[in-house]
């Protein structure tokens, strides 16, 4: 009933603006929130979203219903996490992967605030900061998979080889949703990791070097991104 009120407001165009909330929507959607966050429920968001517009299609008019909501249900979830003593930046760290149901979100906000506690957290938090920009301004492609052929110096092959000991490692916790033991087994990466950054010019002049190197980040980088996007996290 709640999910139809907030969807079916949004629908007619209605949605909250300031403070302005005639019909109780804020209250809503903080009731549907606390009731999947806190049971557990593992359902879809969209797929509820989606259930709810169908039954009220002959009456919406917003055709961006969905997504509207969605995110208006996120910034509430973001309060809701603030009362409970949750920082923004963890909350943000896995808003950014848009987990699909409430049950996953919690399970992987409560791993990324255990790791912060974790004296590899700042170093490596930094480092995926690094990884992403580095990624995002290299204008070539990227390979999918690591040479080793093309190994120049010790570094670079020491973190290669530790990626894909640590994948096999971390997969079986991530396919048991098992967040927390997966990022204290990545923070096991962070000395290789400072090792490479200290020794290693990643955009080598060689382009087949570089992209091997670029190669090796972005494995790095996508094993965190399974979790969350620790690059958000603040020293």
């Amino acid at each position: 009933e709640r999910l139809d009120t907030v969807v079916g407001i949004f629908g007619i165009n209605q949605k909250p603006t300031g403070e302005k909330d005639p019909f109780g929507l804020r209250r809503a959607t903080i009731g549907i929130l606390r009731i999947l966050k806190e049971h557990r429920l593992p359902l879809v968001l969209n797929d509820l979203l989606q259930l709810a517009a169908d039954g009220l299609v002959e009456k919406i008019e917003n055709e961006a219903v969905i997504t509207e909501v969605r995110d208006y249900m996120l910034e509430r979830l973001r309060g809701i996490y603030a009362d409970e003593g949750m920082q923004a930046d963890l909350f943000n760290a896995v808003a950014e992967l848009e987990p699909a149901t409430l049950s996953d979100f919690d399970q992987r906000i409560q791993a990324v605030a255990a790791f912060r506690d974790l004296p590899e957290a700042e170093s490596l938090a930094a480092a995926n900061k690094r990884i992403r920009n580095i990624v995002r301004k290299a204008e070539e492609e990227i390979p999918g998979e690591i040479a080793k052929r093309l190994f120049k110096l010790s570094q670079e092959r020491a973190l290669a080889e530790l990626i894909l000991k640590t994948r096999k490692e971390v997969e079986p916790l991530l396919e048991e949703k098992n967040y927390s033991e997966a990022l204290k087994t990545l923070a096991g990466l962070r000395e290789r990791v400072d090792d490479f950054f200290d020794e290693v010019m990643v955009m080598d002049k060689n382009r087949e070097i570089r992209q091997n190197r670029l190669a090796i980040l972005k494995q790095l980088g996508d094993m965190f991104l399974e979790v969350a996007d620790i690059s958000q996290l603040q020293s």
